[in-house]
């Protein structure tokens, strides 16, 4: 996979030194235009019209050449230039790996926390029911620690920033909670159940941030 820093440093230098050959080009250009002019009228002497044939002859020529290859150059410029940004603008609004990891396993974590909680009243097994929601709450506090990439843009990270404080802090919550309290205190299961439909929908903003189909994520996990 390419990657994306080095490919806008590149494309950053190779338009810089483009743009350098570039103005090296034109200025040459001009600067035999205006010997060309300096020339002026043809001579009447055989001699001198031989030389000014000459100079004109070299002048004319170093124009066009400097022309054509500022012409090249304006071109390659502005293609390395569209190269560049696009790679940019493909970086600002793509999730990073580590991102996209962390929405996958956001998304397998808040599902399976559902299905733990709606089994709390059926559930014959407390024992198993505790285990599961004390692990997928651990995982779900370590989200705390995480900050979305600072290479997007600053809406983008702060969508991020907000779904992974949300899931941190709803695993701290529930990572000391029983199954049979919650059996008990339906009030509270229910709460958590919201807590979790609001992180969800933290979820959904930065999924319909990058266009991310939910289905490719029940598919990842």
């Amino acid at each position: 996979m390419i990657n994306l820093d080095w490919l806008i440093i590149g494309a950053i230098s190779l338009g810089i030194i483009c743009l350098l050959l570039l103005i090296l080009s034109f200025a040459a250009s001009l600067r035999a235009r205006s010997q060309l002019r300096k020339l002026g009228g043809k001579p009447t002497g055989r001699s001198a019209k031989k030389k000014w044939r000459r100079q004109k002859n070299r002048y004319t020529k170093t124009q066009k050449s400097a022309f054509k290859s500022g012409s090249w150059l304006l071109l390659m410029t502005l293609v390395i230039s569209g190269i560049g940004g696009y790679a940019k603008y493909y970086q600002m609004t793509n999730m990073t790996a580590a991102d996209t990891e962390n929405i996958v396993t956001g998304y397998y974590l808040l599902d399976q926390m559902t299905e733990q909680l709606n089994a709390i009243e059926s559930s014959e097994n407390d024992e198993k029911l505790n285990a599961n929601i004390h692990t997928l709450a651990v995982r779900m506090a370590s989200f705390s620690s995480k900050k979305g990439s600072d290479r997007g843009t600053k809406e983008s990270q702060l969508l991020l920033n907000r779904y992974y404080a949300r899931m941190g802090q709803l695993g701290v919550n529930l990572a000391s909670q029983k199954a049979e309290v919650l059996k008990e205190d339906q009030e509270l299961l229910h709460s958590y159940i919201q807590d979790i439909e609001r992180v969800e929908e933290s979820q959904n903003k930065v999924l319909a941030f990058y266009q991310v189909d939910e289905k490719s994520l029940a598919q990842k996990q």
